[in-house]
């Protein structure tokens, strides 16, 4: 015997989330689901943590430049194990408004696993099978390389492994014009790198396979 819900959301990412929560709050029985962390790509590899690196390049950028407003400092070091754990804490401040607990006190039920359809209104979740009026189908998307001649000759990450990283690269080559794209080449550029975008859609561009 199933669970049976007003609405079954699929993919607990920013999309996912706004919608579960705005239909727990006009009364309806809701349930998110997610095989991976809540929050995706917003929280955890695109807006938190982009957001966060820029703000940490402006700032050395202003130190930088604060003689043209008559304040003399030295040059600024950047300890970038201490800025990833800047950038870190910041994704984790938002994840703390999304953690299951916090969803449940919203009326969200979050089930963890990966969501697979019976029919049209039930699916199998993690070992919970649950039935449903209506589904929200958000389930984001992954980087898409496309395949281009030499590419694989040099180095080559996307938005998902790039925070990871305890250096920046002196020079940045981004494919794809993006949010998360374009905010990679403004991050080179306040930090004095050299950066070149391109309209290419590669590490920005997704595919719409489902993540759930």
């Amino acid at each position: 015997m199933s669970d049976h819900y007003d609405l079954v959301v699929i993919g607990a990412g920013s999309g996912g989330l706004v919608g579960a929560r705005f239909a727990a709050q006009l009364g309806a029985r809701v349930a998110l689901v997610e095989k991976n962390r809540i929050g995706g790509d917003c929280t955890w590899t695109g807006c938190v943590p982009s957001k966060a690196l820029i703000k940490a390049a402006k700032v050395a950028h202003q130190i930088r430049t604060a003689a043209r407003y008559g304040i003399c400092t030295s040059a600024p070091t950047a300890d970038m194990s201490a800025v990833r754990e800047y950038v870190r804490s910041a994704m984790h401040t938002v994840y703390e408004f999304e953690t299951p607990e916090a969803l449940a006190r919203e009326n969200v039920d979050v089930i963890f696993g990966a969501a697979r359809f019976i029919d049209a209104a039930t699916i199998n979740a993690g070992e919970r099978t649950i039935g449903t009026n209506a589904f929200l189908l958000t389930t984001g998307a992954r980087p898409f390389v496309p395949a281009l001649s030499g590419l694989n000759a040099v180095p080559l990450i996307t938005y998902e492994q790039i925070f990871e990283n305890d250096t920046l690269p002196k020079r940045m080559i981004v494919l794809g014009g993006g949010p998360i794209g374009m905010r990679w080449r403004r991050l080179i550029s306040a930090s004095d790198q050299r950066s070149r975008s391109s309209p290419i859609p590669c590490c920005q561009k997704k595919t719409l396979k489902s993540r759930n």
